[in-house]
């Protein structure tokens, strides 16, 4: 009896062991996923709070292995999926600024319904990186 308690603590604790090891090594893998993934957007020219909104909200997706890792060839980023996250994240950032903008312009606020399509309408017309680099104010009256 002695001997199958000893063996079975062995057992757990070279389990336990294993499964610390695999953690840090997903932990190392989704590190190093989210730096690359940083690595090819500022490779491409992106603002730095731009790279950091998109890698956030890759991870709070939960998909920063997808699009770091794309089908049979590993540790490549997957244009695709990553060109959806800085959409996503352009819009973010594009109702920030006409938020800022015209809070700073107008003394009332727009009803939610408005605001989607006063931003659609202002990224259409300006394009990202200019709303970005002149804020809203400067854009309009440009």
């Amino acid at each position: 009896m002695e001997l199958w308690r000893k063996q079975y603590q062995q057992d757990r604790a070279t389990e336990l062991a294993a499964k610390v090891q695999k953690e840090l090594e997903h932990k190392d893998k989704l590190q190093f996923a989210k730096q690359s993934i940083m690595d090819v957007q500022l490779a491409a020219g992106e603002p730095d709070f731009f790279v950091k909104d998109v890698v956030a909200s890759i991870e709070k997706q939960g998909a920063l292995l997808k699009v770091w890792q794309c089908g049979e060839i590993p540790e490549t980023i997957d244009d695709k999926l990553l060109q959806t996250f800085q959409m996503k994240a352009k819009s973010c950032v594009v109702q920030r600024q006409t938020h800022e903008g015209l809070s700073a312009m107008v003394p009332f606020r727009l009803a939610e319904g408005m605001c989607c399509p006063v931003c659609a309408r202002q990224h259409w017309r300006f394009g990202f990186e200019r709303l970005v680099r002149g804020g809203f104010q400067r854009a309009c009256v440009a």
